[in-house]
């Protein structure tokens, strides 16, 4: 502050202090003494004083203000996830997923206090439901169902060969054993492993629908794919909206959400036809001197040594899994992110720029200076 503006500022003060005093005083029209505020008589001539007007009263009338919601109760988040351990516990596992996902996307409305804790805790509900629903049980491909594997060894021999064993070598021989557990799934026969896409995206559809009845039965209204009560949805601004859509947005169009699709290679299987092109379920053509022969069809044959006598080989593609990385979203099972809004779900309202001025409000926007992404609506992805 430069030296001029000191005095203005110092006039201003002085002048303000002076003519609050002067209007604290009541001055006799008679003898000019300054007499004190409401007093009826001069303290110098007794003479009658002005009487200063009265302050009226205003009335305050009371104005309903609509009222803003700035967090969530918890307490609505709480229940969301009670619903999602009733039908966890019943072995509904997708559904209970659909109700956790929810009651996340309802956190990020809560207040912030321990919100992180809250969270943390219903990625893991997700992840564990997620997990279960789409792993079934399915014969092990390795041992074909039968617990045991055989250990195929390849030794040194001489020229005389059965014929079906000349692909592997000119200088080998080989042999196997039968004797040792499968170690893919530890002699039980079985597999825990991903299921086929069809029957996941069936799995995925009915829960669906189900979720949306149940949701309806309670009141509930949809925020794009979440729900909230219906009184809570009414109060619910732009941005508050976007958050629950971009919470529960619209899964990966190719692999619709699942992040893996079925290997084309086997199928889905997880195994493939033995690849020796003499081996006929498992078994091989052989000498009559062979002493591992066994009569198949009227024909000595004895154990493939490329199968190991299952008929099937493991699929190097998937890795026995029978399914595959989504290429499209890379396994998050999410579309990609709206290129106009960011992700955001929300755009600056296009009329009034995000500055209303003047007390006015914008019809558009309704004063809340953002409107819904038009071309994602309010999900922030495409």
């Amino acid at each position: 502050m430069n030296k001029t503006s000191r005095i203005v500022l110092l006039y201003l003060v002085v002048f303000f202090s002076a003519f609050y005093v002067f209007a604290a005083l009541n001055i006799c029209k008679k003898c000019g003494y300054e007499n004190e505020d409401r007093i009826p008589n001069c303290t110098h001539c007794s003479a009658d004083l002005p009487v200063p007007p009265e302050v009226k009263e205003v009335e305050v009338q009371d104005v309903e203000v609509e009222e803003e919601l700035d967090y969530l109760s918890v307490d609505i988040v709480s229940a969301e996830v009670n619903e999602g351990r009733k039908y966890q516990s019943k072995k509904s596992h997708e559904l209970a997923r659909l109700f956790f996902r929810n009651a996340l996307a309802m956190e990020g409305l809560t207040d912030p206090v321990d919100g992180r804790k809250r969270s943390e805790k219903l990625l893991k509900l997700i992840e564990e439901s997620e997990r279960a629903s789409r792993t079934i049980t399915k014969v092990c491909p390795r041992c074909n169902g039968g617990g045991r594997a055989s250990v195929k060894l390849d030794v040194l021999g001489g020229a005389n060969r059965p014929r079906a064993e000349q692909s592997f070598g000119r200088n080998s021989s080989i042999k196997t054993t039968s004797s040792q557990k499968c170690k893919k799934c530890n002699g039980l026969g079985t597999v825990r492993a991903s299921g086929s896409l069809s029957d996941l995206k069936y799995q995925a559809g009915k829960a669906s629908s189900i979720f949306r009845g149940l949701q309806q039965a309670r009141k509930y209204e949809p925020i794009g794919n979440a729900w909230v009560p219906k009184d809570v949805a009414d109060k619910l601004d732009v941005r508050a909206r976007a958050t629950l859509m971009r919470a529960v947005s619209s899964p990966c169009p190719t692999c619709s959400g699942l992040g893996r699709l079925d290997c084309r290679t086997c199928k889905g299987v997880g195994s493939l036809d033995c690849g020796n092109r003499y081996c006929v379920k498992g078994r091989i053509e052989a000498d009559k001197g062979d002493s591992r022969i066994r009569r198949l069809d009227g024909v000595m044959t004895r154990q493939c040594g490329e199968c190991r006598g299952s008929g099937r080989q493991e699929c190097r593609v998937c890795a026995e899994e029978g399914t595959i990385l989504c290429s499209k979203c890379d396994g998050s099972g999410e579309s990609e992110l709206c290129d106009k809004c960011s992700g955001r779900g929300y755009l600056e309202c296009s009329k009034c720029r995000g500055r209303t001025g003047h007390g006015a409000v914008c019809k558009y926007c309704a004063g809340e200076k953002v409107i819904l992404c038009k071309s994602c609506k309010g999900a922030g992805r495409d």
